[in-house]
């Protein structure tokens, strides 16, 4: 890539993908192809992998770097602790060909996600049981 493409490319990510980091953007958007819904799956991938590793999933001296490695989709496992299912669904959301990554609707079949929104439900239906009792004291 010359600096130009490499210009051309910046131009791009805020215009197709308004805000946000290049550390997250899928290969799709690298190969300049239209945005869609898995791009959104990708980006997170990316999001809950730098969260459980503390590092992004591809990290680069500069964008062309970057480019590079997002491209090749190359992913280490998920810190020893995290789970098989977590690592086996942030791998699954890291996918190159976008058809092979999962819809939003196939992650909250996977069981632990059920759960943990479940608890979630349950955490929100309390809060304002909660805020009512606090409130009378």
């Amino acid at each position: 890539m010359n600096r130009q493409l490499i210009g051309r490319w910046h131009t791009h990510i805020h215009k197709h993908n308004g805000q946000g980091t290049p550390y997250y953007m899928a290969p799709e958007q690298v190969n300049e192809l239209p945005y869609n819904e898995k791009c959104d799956i990708w980006s997170m991938g990316c999001l809950i992998y730098e969260m459980a590793a503390l590092a992004p999933p591809f990290e680069a001296a500069n964008q062309l770097a970057l480019a590079v490695k997002i491209k090749a989709g190359r992913v280490a496992r998920l810190p020893e602790g995290y789970s098989d299912e977590l690592n086996s669904a942030v791998r699954s959301m890291l996918q190159l060909e976008s058809t092979k990554r999962p819809s939003i609707e196939d992650l909250f079949k996977l069981p632990r996600m059920q759960e943990q929104a479940e608890l979630a439900v349950k955490a929100a239906q309390a809060v304002p049981a909660l805020y009512v009792c606090l409130s009378h004291v």
